[in-house]
């Protein structure tokens, strides 16, 4: 690997502060989902460096690094964006002399999705490894892709999250530097005498919510409650409670206040109380404001994708949990009785959620389900031309942001429920009409033996090129061979030469459709 590479790789590293890093359950996740989905006892998550290669998460090895030369990563990115996978590493030679190929873990199979950043840049893999040969199909391929795009997903929320952080801890240390020149100039400042309720601020507090000084006259406390987001006020209540009892100096609140234009604007609301009655009790509190509606619209919005991802990979659990019910064996109706128990698990309130799966007449109901009008349905017909319905229902109502009850994953999630058991249904269904026609060929078959072994006639069987394929014990009493030497031999042989032409217009009339003759 160049240099270059390695450099750019390490870089890139150090921007989301990984490396070394404890485990983490959203990593552990993917790679035991990834195990699962690929039939290994083995799937890591690597970062490379120059020297080593460090395992975020390690399910099924008990080891949190390697040395870089034992890498099969660094061909994993060598290989560029596609999967990389070795069947056998005993018969490679890259690999035959590898410590763990020759050694614990012994590695036989490899498959490994590049981790690549948005700048293009490789830094590791998420991998599947096995002690013995195996092979990854196109749809479990794809998934492993699909598992390595969600590890990306996650590091740069993290990077995210520093760069929020950094910038939080910025701002804290230039808050608490100016605190003195914030009182000093009054910037975005009140002062409430908690006795009175009379309140005094600054043009600047007035501006933050859209409005003057001249507009919020006459000003008192009223004009902060008036103000507030009304889901914020307990928290200010409660904050101010522990003030004036003493239980703490300081009041720092993160709250909405209602902008002229009708939008919420976050401010940090922070101050204490500078003086007090001679009876203890809190007289003069004093404050600033401080606008963040910047930094809560990110952090909202990285509180949102994460929750996303986690809803996905929740949906993408719940598909292959469906999916590994086709096991050998299993029934049609356990199938989907068992189906119907796990499928709420992929919805987002799987509290509330319950499933309801029919089948022609047949019903199967997951526990507690009862019909609501908060439902959504997908529907499929089976080879036998039966109606497969599949209902998920919420017990209470939810509303999503944009008004929905269901998530639009989730509409994707019940279609692609539907028809991944509609085709286990055709299949069961296929398999059972297939043992049907076996026993009824056998049972045909047995009936022609017993009635060759009990006639007084002579009876054969022969293919379509005139071979005889059985031939009745009576041959033996009427021409005098035995039956087995009738098998593999054409029927002409036993003809007598003076029949032979009759015998050759019977064949062309066999030949152009005649089923019954007399000879």
């Amino acid at each position: 690997m160049k240099k270059t590479d390695a450099t750019n790789r390490i870089n890139a590293l150090e921007t989301y502060q990984i490396l070394d890093t404890l485990p983490e359950s959203e990593f552990d996740s993917i790679t035991q989902l990834a195990a699962y989905l690929c039939h290994t006892s083995i799937s890591l998550i690597t970062l490379l460096d120059d020297k080593r290669q460090f395992f975020k998460s390690h399910y099924g090895l008990d080891v949190q690094e390697t040395p870089i030369e034992q890498s099969f990563c660094t061909h994993a990115l060598k290989a560029g964006k596609d999967l990389f996978i070795i069947n056998d590493a005993r018969k490679d030679k890259r690999f035959v002399k590898n410590p763990l190929v020759t050694g614990k873990p012994h590695i036989v199979f490899y498959a490994g999705a590049p981790l690549i950043t948005p700048e293009g840049i490789a830094i590791g893999t998420l991998c599947v490894i096995d002690s013995k040969t195996n092979s990854l199909d196109e749809g479990q391929q794809e998934a492993l892709r699909s598992l390595a795009g969600q590890v990306m997903q996650l590091l740069e929320l993290r990077r995210t999250r520093l760069h929020v952080e950094n910038h939080k801890r910025e701002w804290q240390h230039q808050s608490e530097r100016l605190g003195n020149i914030i009182e000093a100039t009054q910037v975005a400042t009140w002062e409430w005498n908690v006795q009175t309720g009379s309140l005094t601020i600054n043009e600047r507090w007035a501006e933050i919510v859209g409005y003057t000084l001249n507009d919020l006259k006459p000003i008192s406390i009223e004009t902060w409650y008036k103000l507030v987001h009304p889901e914020d006020v307990i928290h200010s209540n409660e904050q101010l409670k522990a003030c004036f009892n003493k239980k703490r100096e300081y009041y720092d609140l993160e709250c909405r206040m209602i902008h002229k234009n009708g939008h919420a604007v976050w401010v940090n609301d922070r101050g204490r109380v500078v003086t007090w009655t001679e009876d203890g009790k809190p007289l003069m509190m004093m404050g600033t404001h401080t606008e963040i509606t910047e930094r809560k619209t990110v952090e909202l919005e990285l509180a949102s994708t994460l929750s996303a991802l986690k809803e996905r990979i929740k949906e993408q659990a719940c598909l292959s949990a469906i999916a590994s019910l086709n096991k050998p064996g299993i029934t049609i109706s356990e199938l989907l009785q068992q189906a119907v128990d796990i499928i709420p698990q992929g919805w987002q309130h799987v509290e509330l959620a319950c499933a309801n799966i029919s089948h022609g007449n047949d019903q199967y109901t997951s526990a507690t389900c009862k019909p609501t009008s908060w439902s959504q349905s997908a529907k499929r017909i089976t080879i036998d031309g039966r109606a497969l319905q599949i209902t998920v229902s919420y017990l209470e109502q939810r509303v999503n942001p944009n008004g929905t009850v269901f998530l639009p994953e989730e509409n994707q999630l019940i279609e692609a429920i539907a028809t991944t058991l509609c085709l286990i249904v055709d299949q069961l269904t296929a398999a059972n009409q297939l043992t049907e026609s076996r026993q009824e060929l056998q049972h045909s078959y047995f009936e022609l033996q017993k009635l060759m072994d009990q006639s007084l006639d002579m009876i054969c069987v022969l293919n379509e090129k005139g071979i005889f394929l059985k031939a009745s014990a009576a041959v033996e009493h009427i021409l005098g061979y035995k039956p087995e030497e009738f098998i593999g031999r054409p029927f002409t042989d036993f003809i007598h030469p003076e029949d032979a032409s009759k015998i050759g217009e019977v064949v062309a009339e066999v030949e152009q459709g005649l089923t019954t003759y007399h000879l």
